[in-house]
């Protein structure tokens, strides 16, 4: 390459004419000036090459608005793939074709040389440019790393008192960690806790939260207004019956992504919950529910029948309890629903929560429950739920639970 082709002013002029190309292909002028933001910010010294981190080298005093520039031409930009590929293929394909025809083109994406001491979910990589292999260690993290030193940045558009206190780990308060700094689910916080035992705790702690606002306002029957009581208590009853579903569906899938159990056994554990699927099924379908924290088990039952039914056995001592049903209450009908112990039936009800759910899918958005007060149980009880779906609700089932 001759001295005057590889001058600063040639190398400028030809990236120049390269991103006039692609602005081209990209369609609307409005694209152009965050197009050549973007190309720039991957060519810029820098290891991390997404939004944030380009967004603070390319504009360090107006990041907030240089970050939502390039956000929405990458993430809302309709240009079409095909035109911008040939854009390049004319640029790429005569400087490789300068020793003779290109027979095949192998990308080694392992001779990118990967940086830090850890990899998330990562055994072993091997990299071929240093020949060797690097990250022996599983460190399973969690959080995003927003630091100025080692992270996107985003801490540095705070000011610098309030900065200075989010950027390091050791004084960056508990309740903001995960969203300031990537760390591994054993950190230990302020707190004492471990990050994984936090989540587990506050989502546990939430919902029993939650369940106390029933009681607490089951105490004002009869000192206030029926109707009031009722559209309150029916609101707050739906409300702890999703914090349950949600505590479940997080914990579980953070046991999952984490493989670090509950220090006290509580997630994945529930003794006194029968699944829908394990039950003697007549009529009803087993079904995996997506995604699989929506339902416990990973799975729910759907009627495609006029009428399903499905059988549990009681297995524990005489005694009275009460009888969690958990079931699926879309919006695209209204099923109905009766149950009965030992051939007694002890609730019958509509699946008619349609004006608290916006849902036509079987998922944690459309769970629901019924609980059925002061049911007497002896061994070898009978539990059956009997299901007449509606419409294009399928009277979908998950599990019950005496509690």
């Amino acid at each position: 390459m001759s001295a005057s082709s590889s001058a600063p002013g040639a190398q400028h002029q030809r990236f120049a004419a390269y991103l006039d190309s692609l602005a081209q292909a990209a369609g609307h002028l409005d694209r152009a000036v965050p197009l050549e933001s973007y190309c720039t910010g991957l060519l810029l010294p820098g290891e991390r090459k997404s939004v944030e981190p380009m967004a603070a080298r390319l504009a360090p005093d107006d990041v907030q608005r240089r970050h939502q520039s390039l956000h929405h031409f990458v993430a809302n930009a309709p240009w079409s793939d095909e035109a911008l590929l040939e854009r390049v293929r004319h640029f790429v394909l005569p400087v490789m074709k300068r020793n003779g025809s290109v027979m095949a083109w192998i990308v080694d994406d392992t001779g990118f040389v990967k940086k830090g001491t850890h990899s998330v979910g990562v055994v072993r990589q091997y990299c071929g440019r240093l020949a060797s292999v690097v990250y022996d260690t599983v460190v399973l993290c969690v959080g995003r790393e927003r630091s100025v030193a080692g992270g996107t940045g985003f801490i540095g558009q705070y000011q610098p008192g309030v900065a200075k206190l989010y950027e390091t780990l050791a004084d960056c308060p508990d309740n903001l960690v995960l969203f300031m700094h990537h760390v591994p689910y054993t950190y230990r916080l302020h707190s004492g806790k471990t990050v994984i035992q936090y989540l587990y705790d506050s989502h546990y702690d939430g919902a029993a939260a939650a369940e106390s606002a029933v009681r607490q306002w089951s105490t004002l029957k009869g000192l206030i207004d029926d109707e009031r009581y009722r559209d309150v208590l029916e609101q707050l009853d739906y409300q702890a019956g999703q914090a349950i579903v949600w505590r479940d569906a997080v914990s579980n899938w953070f046991m999952r992504a984490s493989k670090i159990p509950d220090a006290q056994g509580r997630v994945g554990h529930y003794p006194n919950r029968f699944e829908a699927e394990t039950a003697k099924l007549n009529g009803y379908l087993a079904k995996p529910v997506t995604p699989w924290e929506g339902a416990s088990g990973g799975q729910a039952v759907e009627c495609p029948a006029a009428a399903c039914f499905v059988n549990f056995t009681y297995g524990g001592a005489a005694g009275t309890h009460d009888l969690l049903v958990r079931y699926f209450d879309t919006n695209a009908g209204v099923s109905r629903f009766k149950v009965s112990v030992g051939g007694r039936v002890v609730a019958e009800w509509p699946a008619s929560d349609q004006h608290l759910v916006r849902n036509d899918k079987v998922d944690s958005s459309s769970s629901s429950r019924r609980v059925i007060g002061g049911v007497a149980f002896k061994p070898g009880d009978e539990i059956r739920i009997d299901a007449v779906p509606d419409g294009g609700e399928t009277a979908a089932l998950d599990y019950i639970e005496i509690m």
